[in-house]
């Protein structure tokens, strides 16, 4: 359904998402507003037919993801083509491609967008894409700001640091307080909790998997598998697309042979996940991270390090 709206002078931060996400046939105006800290990025927009979107004097800031994201290059790149019949259904699935759009509109836009976004220059965009960060490196910014609400303390005060880990700062109580729920698990990593070991399951006699990666990834599959006495490297990447925060949600994790490759639950690990990783290929709200681990217990466990990251892989 086609929506209509002003969003003007808020300040949007600490989402767990994107902080501005806009759909299909919305019109809006986005102008003024201080868009900082959330997980995924700043603003989304979605294939968009109908209506016309406005950005305008925004501040979008400190993010992993990118501060304003179209739709991908390789979607653009097959509009300017022409409509194929064949590629509908891997458009639909692949980037929620609506199924209902009219070829004839395509041809004639030439883009997916009927009415382009309007995207001034007066826009400030800074400490976009930051990529995969640790917790002390996120929690050690070039200015102090209030890891909550992001601003600077009132004259005459000083910033409080959380008590516990000593690396978080906050304008007082209250802002401690309503983020304590997300830095709670990354607290606990700060004061020296650097190790989590997860059970490999045994494989299923049952049934065959058949495990399908995207083609952007380079070189899945073509590694020896890791070495029982040395570190290796791990992607662990958080569930499905745009579904609410969730630390209980099944978790993939896997090396580049595909010698480990299995599913697990662990809430501090999603939760570092949400809080330091990177958007998956998608560019949505799935996110990933890369991490050192090793095998323990004769080889029936990992222990997956989090007191540092593992550098950022193409695999």
């Amino acid at each position: 359904m086609a929506s209509k709206a002003a969003l003007k002078g808020n300040r949007i931060h600490n989402n767990w998402f994107w902080g501005v996400m806009i759909q299909r046939m919305s019109t809006i105006c986005i102008i003024g507003n201080y868009i900082f800290q959330n997980k995924c990025g700043g603003i989304r927009l979605a294939v968009n037919f109908s209506g016309q979107v406005f950005i305008d004097s925004n501040t979008v800031k400190n993010h992993s993801g990118p501060a304003l994201h179209l739709q991908p290059d390789e979607v653009l790149q097959l509009s300017k083509l022409g409509w194929i019949e064949e590629k509908k259904e891997f458009l639909e699935k692949a980037y929620n491609f609506p199924s209902d759009i009219d070829p004839q509109l395509i041809l004639k836009a030439g883009s997916l967008y009927s009415a382009p976004p309007i995207v001034t220059n007066r826009n400030t965009l800074l400490l976009n894409n930051l990529g995969q960060q640790h917790p002390k490196e996120q929690s050690k910014p070039l200015v102090k700001l209030c890891a909550y609400c992001h601003g600077k303390p009132q004259r005459g005060r000083k910033l409080q640091r959380c008590v516990d880990c000593k690396q978080a700062y906050y304008c007082g109580k209250t802002c401690s307080q309503l983020h304590w729920s997300k830095h709670k698990p990354i607290c606990s990593i700060l004061k020296g909790q650097h190790f989590f070991t997860v059970k490999i399951p045994p494989p299923r006699q049952d049934f065959i998997t058949v495990r399908g990666f995207e083609p952007s990834l380079i070189d899945i599959g073509t590694s020896p598998p890791p070495k029982c006495d040395k570190d290796f490297i791990i992607k662990i990447q958080s569930g499905e697309e745009l579904m609410p925060y969730n630390p209980n949600a099944l978790l993939s994790v896997y090396d580049q042979s595909l010698t480990i490759d299995f599913r697990f639950i662990q809430p501090d690990i999603y939760h570092l996940i949400m809080e330091c990783g990177v958007l998956c290929h998608k560019k949505l709200s799935c996110k990933k991270v890369f991490c050192w681990a090793a095998y323990a217990k004769k080889g029936k466990y990992i222990r997956i390090r989090t007191d540092v990251l593992a550098p950022f892989q193409t695999w």
